[in-house]
């Protein structure tokens, strides 16, 4: 059987009253549909702000870090939708220096950089 999370939902009647509230069950696969979507999201964002290179395995990685289990629903939400430039440049930045597999000479980030801009 599939994990299985509730989470409280008010309805959208004009007052919400406690009897109008009701729970959403989403299996592990629909969370996982969810925040694929919604990291699909946040990289189209990013990617009109010119951060191009930023996938969705990196930037949920960026967001689950502290994760011991995932938080209620709203907090994930707001967390994806919340990410600013910034914040990720900084980690995928910082990830990058303790990386070892991920070092290269500073000619080949060079020599990379110029060749992705001549090929544009």
């Amino acid at each position: 059987m599939e994990d299985e999370v509730r989470f409280a939902h008010a309805s959208q009647h004009a007052q919400p009253a406690l009897e109008d509230t009701h729970d959403i069950v989403l299996t592990a696969r629909q969370q996982e549909e969810a925040i694929g979507e919604l990291c699909r999201m946040k990289v189209a964002d990013l990617a009109q702000l010119g951060y191009g290179t930023i996938d969705e395995h990196t930037l949920w990685t960026f967001i689950s870090k502290d994760y011991a289990h995932l938080p209620p629903l709203h907090q994930w939400v707001s967390d994806i939708m919340s990410v600013q430039p910034p914040q990720l440049m900084h980690w995928m930045m910082m990830r990058a220096w303790k990386t070892p597999t991920n070092v290269l000479s500073l000619e080949q980030l060079l020599h990379d950089g110029l060749m992705n801009k001549e090929a544009r």
